[in-house]
């Protein structure tokens, strides 16, 4: 005897008939929930980026003034806005999972973990790594001061790592071959650029004139900051992209596709 739900015959394989059935409204709802997730999040990954911007200002104000605080308090306010849009997008996206449950959840679960871990250690880095150099200031330690400059590069490198995967892990179930694709694009820049920043400005520190003027020296390194900063935003545009086509593939109908097979995508409102 075939159980009530199956969908073929145990026996000779006959496919038997199932009726498509409807979206109920409970549905409806989760499926709007995750479509305004990934269009929140895609403008949150892009907006984040001012946090970085935000976060260098500190360190930039060293060598070019104390005005540089007003763009820090910008670029806080921009990237925390930012960063509100992503990590709220991804808790709606995840909290929307049940018409999506046989292929989606579990990765979206991650993102809701990652993000918010990239955002906090990359701020408690930097706000470590500002610590040290105000020491390094006040001994005129100027190798100290270097070291640590080279140090933001790296850190501001290895911690968006994180970021990168819980986007990736957001958007990975939901993608068709042209997503998949463009999201490893996203991976790939993100790592070849990144690289890219960071050898460029040691390269610039290391090339900084060696000049027993402290005024000299603090300004030809702190700019060195810079080019990672603008470089970091490929990535994420990329990212971006791959979110709003999610949001698309929802809004025109293509998923979900309810559990039983023949049932036709819902028809957004």
């Amino acid at each position: 005897m075939n159980p009530g739900n199956a969908l073929q015959c145990a026996k000779c394989g006959a496919r038997f008939y199932v009726p498509a059935r409807q979206w109920t409204r409970d549905e409806w709802k989760d499926i709007s929930r995750v479509r305004t997730g990934f269009l929140l999040a895609a403008a949150g990954v892009v907006l984040v980026w001012f946090l970085d911007l935000g976060s260098v200002a500190p360190f930039l104000a060293v060598s070019m003034g104390s005005g540089l605080q007003v763009l820090a308090a910008a670029g806080w306010a921009v990237g925390a806005a930012g960063a509100v849009l992503l990590v709220g997008g991804t808790f709606l996206a995840f909290a929307g999972r049940r018409p999506f449950e046989y292929t989606y959840g579990g990765k979206a679960a991650l993102a809701l973990i990652l993000l918010p871990l990239s955002l906090l250690f990359t701020f408690l880095a930097l706000r470590f790594l500002m610590g040290n150099v105000d020491a390094f200031l006040a001994e005129a330690d100027l190798l100290g001061v270097a070291w640590m400059f080279k140090s933001v590069l790296l850190w501001s490198f290895v911690l968006p790592m994180l970021a990168v995967l819980g986007v990736l892990l957001l958007a990975f179930d939901l993608q068709d071959g042209r997503g998949l694709r463009l999201a490893f694009i996203g991976v790939l820049v993100f790592a070849a650029a990144g690289l890219a920043g960071v050898l460029m400005g040691w390269l610039l520190i290391d090339l900084a004139p060696q000049s027993p003027v402290a005024s000299t020296f603090y300004g030809a390194i702190a700019p060195a900051l810079l080019p990672q900063r603008f470089i970091d935003i490929a990535w994420r545009l990329v990212f971006a992209v791959v979110l709003v086509k999610t949001y698309r593939r929802i809004a025109r109908g293509e998923i979900p596709v309810p559990p039983e097979m023949g049932a036709p995508a819902y028809v957004s409102a």
